[in-house]
């Protein structure tokens, strides 16, 4: 993938996501953080940082600090994937609606 689409490619990061979730799974949090954390910035590099897939990516390294009992860095995670989520909610072209959020 990497020579064929780059470094950046959101393909990439959907994949690092999914094995971020096979880690999650079965409580290896920290190999899961990185890879989160590699899909967040790969996503961020292609995407723009305000755009709604990073919002699943702070959601899923929210629950990841959360289960690490790091609470405050879970909730500023939170807090941004929800002001991504109101301003994508409020652009009609983005499809989202209350019902999808």
């Amino acid at each position: 993938y990497l020579y064929a689409l780059g470094p950046h490619h959101p393909l990439l990061s959907m994949h690092l996501v999914s094995f971020a979730d096979l880690y999650m799974e079965t409580k290896l949090f920290a190999h899961a953080k990185v890879m989160l954390m590699l899909a967040q910035t790969a996503s961020k590099k292609s995407l723009g940082t305000d755009h709604i897939l990073n919002t699943l990516y702070d959601y899923k390294l929210a629950m990841i600090h959360m289960a690490e009992g790091f609470y405050n860095a879970s909730s500023a995670l939170l807090s941004s994937a929800l002001l991504v989520l109101d301003a994508a909610k409020k652009s009609p072209s983005s499809g989202i609606t209350d019902v999808d959020v």
